[in-house]
């Protein structure tokens, strides 16, 4: 008797309406939110895969939300006939403690039924499995893999993406314009954070110039606040200062000694933006979802090259019915059932 597979799939269909937001990715990335994705079709093992991502000005992927795992997963679907690939998690350092290559916090999670399981004391990195869930598996295993970085003419560090802004504007401007582009001035909370900036700044102006970060007076004596509201938990002012040497000199500049410096607001200086790789873009595109539930029955074991074949083949109908030929169709879930 010939076994009969019965597949439940479901999709989104997302319908795209006017106006479009431009993507800010190079050739071959997606954009989802504030970041670039792609998919290395070419199998590796995972640190090899980490490498690959490094070199390419990013990481293996790492994940924050349900929104962002399903696009990742369908770009691995509609990328590769594999049925996983590589992304950023691992535990190598401490056994059960995950973490992100790209150092941003390890706040969402999709693991399969029963993982992370270290079966055989080996599984210390992470795949996006066929069930479009998560798996420990053994680092050295070849696989393809998904990478992320910032989009163009920005820069990560831990959990956000850092940029610039060359043109010299006063504070408040600067601010405004950080939170146009859906950031703010950038905030520093340890030696770390101080180096990487100052670095930023020297790369982007071929100079220690002196420039804005976010620190402002809270209108308290000597309450100094993170535009972005996270706590003031570090500072490294230059000797002497603040020094309030005038009423006006309520907002923080790094000096060209790439120490701290209360200066006046009015001042024009190039300045750092930061933005949470978790954000979305500042002006997203509007879409309509629209939510499918379908059923088919196979003699065949399904693949996931099958699965990209029907959802192509689905996509093709549906516009012949008359809906728009710029919607995306993504993969969430499936079911397979054998009698």
């Amino acid at each position: 008797m010939i076994a009969c597979n019965k597949l439940f799939i479901i999709f989104f269909v997302g319908l795209c309406t006017l106006p479009f937001t431009l993507s800010q990715c190079q050739n071959g990335w997606s954009q989802f939110g504030h970041r670039c994705f792609m998919i290395f079709k070419n199998s590796a093992d995972w640190p090899a895969s980490e490498e690959n991502c490094v070199a390419m000005g990013g990481h293996l992927a790492s994940v924050h939300s349900s929104e962002e795992h399903t696009f990742i997963v369908n770009l691995v679907l509609n990328a590769t006939s594999s049925d996983s690939a590589w992304i950023g998690g691992s535990d190598t350092a401490q056994e059960g403690a995950w973490v992100w290559t790209d150092g941003s916090a390890f706040s969402y999670t999709y693991w399969n039924k029963g993982e992370p399981s270290n079966y055989g004391q080996w599984e210390n990195c992470m795949e996006i499995n066929y069930h479009g869930k998560w798996n420990d598996l053994y680092c050295k295993l070849v696989l393809p893999s998904v990478c992320a970085k910032c989009q163009d003419g920005w820069l990560q560090f831990k959990s956000h993406c850092f940029k610039v802004f060359t043109t010299n504007e006063n504070f408040k401007t600067s601010e405004e314009n950080c939170v146009s582009a859906g950031g703010h001035l950038a905030s520093m909370h340890s030696n770390a954070d101080n180096v990487f900036i100052k670095d930023l700044v020297w790369n982007t102006t071929n100079s220690n110039a002196v420039t804005w970060i976010g620190a402002r007076d809270a209108g308290q004596l000597g309450k100094w606040v993170w535009t972005d509201g996270s706590a003031f938990d570090y500072s490294i002012w230059s000797n002497g200062q603040p020094d309030k040497y005038s009423p006006l000199e309520q907002c923080v500049e790094i000096n060209y000694l790439d120490q701290w410096n209360d200066a006046n607001c009015d001042n024009r200086h190039p300045s750092v933006c930061a933005r949470r790789i978790t954000s979305q873009s500042a002006n997203p595109s509007p879409v309509r979802m629209i939510h499918l539930q379908l059923k088919m029955t196979s003699n065949e074991d399904l693949m996931a090259s099958n699965i990209k074949v029907f959802a192509e083949q689905l996509k093709e109908k549906m516009i012949k019915k008359g809906l728009p030929n710029n919607f995306t169709l993504y993969f969430e879930q499936l079911q397979k059932k054998s009698p």
